[in-house]
């Protein structure tokens, strides 16, 4: 069964519509990657899912259940939302940021129990945030930040993980650490549904990939059947360089296409 999906949502700003009749399904086990060129419509999709906007088309299921007959406290405590570069205002520990991804487990005023604690201390040592549990966040560096973030979304113990571009601001090695956090979410029967512009990281760790263009889906299927040259020249204007290393294929943006007719030289060669 699928744990999110989709079905012909569309959402438009006036006149201009941002999504037109997409579809979307994450089934248990599944990472998704949302990829397309800015503008396409990738995050506005995610908040859909996140419950934050409602289409002004289509449904929304969670577990087979339309949005509206699922109950906020159980979606909160089913789906976890990790928006890109969240702002963070107040200085807060580390640490007391990571517990409130445990408040939809809570009742008022109630205190983290030993469940709770576990679940902090384990988002904590799989995002690689324990050095710096108790600086406040205000004082870290957008990265260090992104995986505080990250490990909140994770204590939440979603059985859904919505992530926008969340390996944005990362370094490689983290970049990789993280996209094996999302896999192992879905490996342990989850689904990730995760925005990417890094194109090797969709290809290597992603199950599936949906390919936004112009707010239409241009292209869904396994990332070797969307990361074709033609969807790539389409979408991002670009040609790909394409390798193997062991089982894993990797995809390097190489150059930019351009569309228009070569213009003439000063010297006229080009009549």
């Amino acid at each position: 069964m699928n744990l999110i999906e989709a079905e012909g949502v569309s959402v438009r700003l006036g006149r201009r519509p941002v999504l037109e009749r997409v579809d979307l399904a994450a089934p248990a086990g599944c990472v998704l990657g949302l990829i397309g060129p800015n503008g396409a419509g990738k995050t506005t999709l995610l908040r859909l899912l996140a419950r934050l906007h409602p289409p002004d088309e289509g449904a929304l299921r969670l577990d087979g259940r339309p949005f509206g007959e699922v109950p906020r406290r159980v979606f909160a405590r089913s789906v976890a939302y990790l928006p890109q570069l969240a702002v963070l205002q107040w200085p807060l520990a580390v640490e007391r940021v990571v517990a409130l991804g445990r408040l939809p487990h809570l009742g008022p005023w109630q205190r983290p129990g030993r469940r709770d604690l576990e679940a902090i201390q384990n988002a904590m040592e799989a995002a690689d945030i324990g050095a710096f549990a108790t600086r406040a966040v205000t004082t870290l560096s957008d990265g260090e930040r992104a995986r505080a973030m990250i490990a909140r979304a994770l204590a939440v113990e979603p059985r859904v993980l919505l992530a926008d571009e969340p390996v944005a601001a990362l370094d490689p090695g983290h970049q990789l650490q993280v996209m094996a956090l999302l896999r192992r979410h879905a490996q342990k029967g989850g689904a990730v549904v995760v925005v990417l512009h890094e194109l090797t990281l969709a290809a290597r760790f992603c199950d599936r990939l949906v390919m936004l263009h112009e707010g239409r889906v241009l292209a869904e299927g396994a990332p070797q059947e969307v990361l074709r040259e033609e969807t790539l020249e389409e979408a991002f204007h670009i040609r790909a360089h394409r390798g193997r290393f062991g089982d894993e294929t990797f995809v390097i943006p190489w150059e930019r296409v351009t569309t228009n007719a070569a213009a003439p030289d000063i010297n006229g060669a080009g009549k």
